[in-house]
């Protein structure tokens, strides 16, 4: 089957809203401080790891832990949000996330820094879905291009700053204080949202329920499943089937208010651009957490210098993601997809053969900029793509079911090139290097040092497996546009 990729506008045009550069404004505050955040904390993992005196297993439950809440809870804050409206939520999002960063700094051990992530991404996922559906609502659909382009444009320096800010911080003034600085712009970005959005409510009539069931299914499936990839993989399949039982349950609750609405499922835009969405976040995802463990564990980079390389990339894509829009906006967005998808495909598989052949920081580079540059090209048209293609009353759950989605590719990135990379460590360092490995010492020597780059360019495979297979299926199954 073939879908052809046009800017259908299956949903009615918003009504005219007053100052909407200024609510964009706002919003990508919000859409800069959670991109930002993730890589914020990749680039602070070593330091992090040598504060707390964690080991790696520990140090990846900082990103997952606040992935699987993040992505757990995403569904139902996009239900939540037809029901009480985006704007309470979204600010409801910012206050736990302000609060959650606070214990974030002031974490005494490993564990109390994985719980306050678990809240943080809990935050996260509140506020997420609800920027999307202001933006859906705030723009029609003929200027939602240039509204999407200018958001790629925040999001791609968003992912650029994370690293950079996030390594001057460990740099500078020490890890705890990457999660002051998030504190910071989360109390910033409240009262501007308090200021600024329309207090517009969901749709009458729109009046979904708390899916309790759903989201504790979700959670529950996502949680033994990371750990069974992590830790012991005898839970995958125990995770396996309670996601089974969770589809189960949504189906049989579609005639009522399930946590994910089938019928948004329907939407062939929509599912196809939102599997293209969490496929590009697991590469970027992988991407970055290896990227930064070889600046610093075998390129002997400090954190800032490591967040200055791999900002690179990002930073490149910010001037191509307002020219994607638009030509998506123009012609349709097969070829700005497709195009985009090599980039990144043919960028991210020379980063291996870089490491392999030795050749240190700078040899990264040629392969960063080519991914970016694919990075900005192709961030527009999903989004575009699958919103446009749900009508407006499902908008929060639309928007919801896609940043899940998105994240949970995010999600599967992190855990599995992190568990890759804890398997080639076992399978290829002798055990005094393997603990050097696993502690992740910055500017190892030796026998380690050639071990963890063998490991590191290995597990590159994983996500250019993941970006060639994409591009091969979008090829095959995008038509361009035809004439609606």
């Amino acid at each position: 089957m073939t879908v052809t990729i046009s800017q259908a506008p299956a949903s009615p045009s918003p009504p005219a809203t007053r100052r909407p550069g200024l609510i964009l404004a706002v919003l990508l505050l919000g859409t800069f401080l959670v991109t930002a955040n993730a890589t914020l904390v990749t680039a602070a993992l070593p330091a992090t790891a040598h504060g707390l005196g964690a080991e790696l297993p520990a140090m990846l439950w900082v990103i997952n832990g606040y992935l699987v809440a993040f992505t757990a809870l995403l569904p139902a804050a996009g239900r939540l949000g037809d029901r009480y409206g985006p704007r309470t939520l979204l600010l409801a999002g910012l206050a736990i996330f302000a609060v959650a960063s606070a214990a974030c700094a002031l974490a005494p051990t490993g564990p109390a820094l994985v719980a306050a992530r678990v809240l943080q991404g809990a935050g996260a996922a509140l506020l997420t879905p609800q920027a999307l559906t202001i933006l859906t609502h705030t723009y029609p659909p003929e200027r939602r291009g240039r509204a999407f382009g200018v958001w790629g444009v925040v999001a791609g320096l968003a992912v650029a700053a994370g690293p950079l800010l996030g390594g001057a911080a460990v740099q500078y003034l020490g890890w705890r204080w990457v999660y002051g600085l998030v504190l910071a712009v989360a109390g910033l970005a409240f009262v501007l949202s308090a200021a600024v959005l329309p207090r517009a409510r969901a749709e009458a009539g729109v009046r979904p329920r708390f899916d309790v069931l759903g989201t504790v299914l979700l959670a529950v499936a996502l949680v033994l499943t990371v750990n069974g990839l992590l830790t012991d993989a005898r839970l995958i399949v125990p995770g396996v089937v309670a996601l089974i039982v969770f589809a189960e349950v949504q189906r049989r609750r579609q005639a009522g208010t399930p946590l994910i609405p089938f019928s948004v499922l329907r939407a062939k835009h929509f599912v196809l651009m939102a599997v293209v969405g969490g496929a590009l976040s697991c590469a970027v995802a992988g991407m970055v957490l290896l990227t930064v463990v070889y600046l610093q564990s075998v390129a002997g980079l400090d954190a800032l210098g490591a967040g200055l390389v791999v900002a690179v990339g990002p930073a490149v894509s910010v001037p191509f993601a307002p020219l994607s829009g638009w030509l998506t906006d123009r012609y349709g967005g097969r070829s700005a997809l497709l195009s985009g998808l090599l980039l990144m495909t043919g960028g991210l598989a020379y980063l291996p053969v870089a490491v392999h052949a030795g050749a240190g920081w700078p040899g990264l580079l040629p392969g960063l900029v080519v991914f970016g540059i694919g990075m900005g090209v192709v961030f527009a048209p999903p989004s575009i793509l699958a919103m446009s293609a749900v009508p407006a009353a499902q908008a929060g759950a639309a928007s919801g079911t896609l940043t899940t989605l998105r994240t949970l590719g995010n999600t599967i990135g992190s855990v599995g090139v992190g568990a890759l990379l804890q398997a080639r460590f076992a399978a290829t360092l002798t055990a005094a290097d393997l603990n050097t490995a696993s502690h992740l010492h910055l500017a190892v020597t030796g026998s380690a040092r050639a071990g963890i780059g063998a490991a590191v360019a290995t597990s590159y495979l994983l996500p250019v497996a993941v970006l060639t297979a994409l591009t091969i299926a979008s090829a095959v199954l995008v038509r361009p546009r035809s004439a609606v």
